[in-house]
């Protein structure tokens, strides 16, 4: 699988990832396998940076916690619609949530459940 061996490819291609993924994301009608997608990879991005600096607070940047907060809003705004493609997308969003230890990772876990 790309990035667990050579994930200097996904560091190298960061920011295509987060603008390419929001992109798909902004739809009316939003690609929700793609935001999956791109989630697997950030989730894999931020635990090498999280290895690397042994402190979740320095290793998550203002850029990345706006993508983050960026593909929440997206499930948070299409969880429950018709296209059950949204749980995909759902599930990347909260692993990785619970990967960064955010504070409110439960939280959301229990909206997007109930």
């Amino acid at each position: 699988m790309i990035g667990t061996n050579r994930i200097e490819i996904l560091l190298e291609h960061k920011e295509k990832l987060y603008e390419k993924s929001l992109a798909f994301a902004k739809f009316d009608s939003p690609d929700f396998i793609i935001m999956k997608e791109a989630m697997l990879g950030f989730n894999k991005i931020i635990r090498y940076q999280v290895g690397k600096a042994k402190d979740i607070t320095t290793s998550l940047s203002e850029e990345d916690k706006k993508y983050m907060f960026a593909m929440v809003s997206v499930v948070g705004k299409n969880f429950g619609t018709s296209d059950l493609e949204w749980f995909c997308a759902t599930e990347s969003v909260l692993n990785t949530l619970f990967d960064t230890k955010s504070r409110n990772a439960h939280e959301y876990a229990k909206l997007f459940i109930d």
